[in-house]
């Protein structure tokens, strides 16, 4: 029996892998993958293996930690060449209390037309040729937690 070589492992991960080899005797885990990924209100670990010994024992796990949560307002708005919103945000901690001082960085997508200042304040541009969409996102300073709104354009 051999746990799993992984770096990092949360405990409560590790104790997992442990419990499966004291439930698996003679497995020999190998294959092993771990990921993580943000998915907006936390981080998501995703952690696979297979046993050597016998191809149909393997274990997938996925523990999500929960972070800070960002909602932005409105979620969504149609606008004109040269209109602007005025976007909000609040975040909350993972127990829900609400985080007061937070600074948020907000941001255009990639390819963007519009512009958004430092206070969320949007902008479309003067001159929209055809119908097309904006992602603006909000992201909590010291945070991975983010939150986007669309913006539709239409000339």
């Amino acid at each position: 029996m051999s746990n799993p070589a992984l770096r990092d492992v949360p405990p409560p991960v590790q104790a997992i892998f442990d419990a499966i080899n004291s439930y698996m005797t003679g497995s020999q885990w190998t294959g092993v993958n771990a990921s993580a990924s943000h998915d907006g209100s936390g981080i998501v670990n995703t952690i696979s293996c297979n046993d050597n010994n016998d191809p149909n024992n393997y274990y997938n796990f996925t523990i999500k930690t929960a972070g800070v949560k960002i909602s932005v307002t409105p979620l969504s708005v149609n606008l004109g060449p040269g209109q602007s919103q005025q976007f909000t945000a609040a975040a909350t901690n993972p127990d829900g209390s609400p985080i007061n001082s937070a600074k948020f960085d907000w941001t255009i997508g990639k390819g963007g037309l519009g512009t958004v200042d430092s206070k969320g304040l949007y902008k479309a541009p003067v001159t929209v040729a055809a119908a097309s969409y904006d992602t603006v996102t909000c992201t909590i300073e010291g945070q991975n937690s983010w939150s986007s709104v669309t913006v539709q354009l239409h000339p």
